[in-house]
């Protein structure tokens, strides 16, 4: 999975919506409550924009400058962005789905991306705070995760229908 997998499930759910269908839940597949865990907390590892920032930090060299680096990540950031929306617009069905805008999904994958960058070796965030190293990042990372999950299941039960009242 990966942030992608966040604009397929969203596809999904807005098809099932124009078609007057029940929802389904964030992760289609999961067989439980753990699946379920697990499987949002690696949708929002944004894996194509890090293995991207990673290949473009070796191309560019430990040795480069550090805005040389804030611009690699500024460019991973806004094609991860991109990446949501394209993914988006190719998996919904319907004409209906097709015009609604994933935006909870294209900002997790732009926070994702932040908090995930601060995670590798010669990332720009260790020369601009003192301090700072990739082992914080990692904590950054999986806290924001946790935030993310928290506001994705908050999202989905406040979105979710009443239950019918006898």
């Amino acid at each position: 999975m990966s942030v992608t997998s966040l604009a397929t499930t969203r596809a999904i759910k807005e098809d099932a919506k124009a078609a007057g269908q029940p929802e389904p839940p964030r992760i289609p597949d999961a067989k439980g409550a753990a699946d379920q865990l697990i499987g949002q907390l690696v949708a929002f590892i944004p894996g194509e924009a890090i293995a991207l920032f990673v290949a473009a930090l070796g191309v560019a060299g430990a040795d480069s400058r550090t805005w040389i680096r804030w611009i690699l990540l500024g460019v991973t950031l806004g094609l991860s962005v991109l990446w949501v929306k394209i993914h988006y617009m190719r998996k919904a069905k319907t004409s209906q789905a097709k015009k609604v805008w994933p935006w909870f999904e294209i900002a997790s994958a732009g926070v994702a991306t932040i908090a995930w960058s601060m995670t590798i070796p010669g990332t720009p965030w260790v020369d601009q705070f003192d301090g700072f190293s990739t082992r914080w990042g990692v904590l950054v990372a999986v806290v924001m995760a946790a935030v993310l999950i928290a506001v994705s299941a908050y999202r989905d039960a406040a979105r979710a229908p009443a239950p019918a009242t006898p």
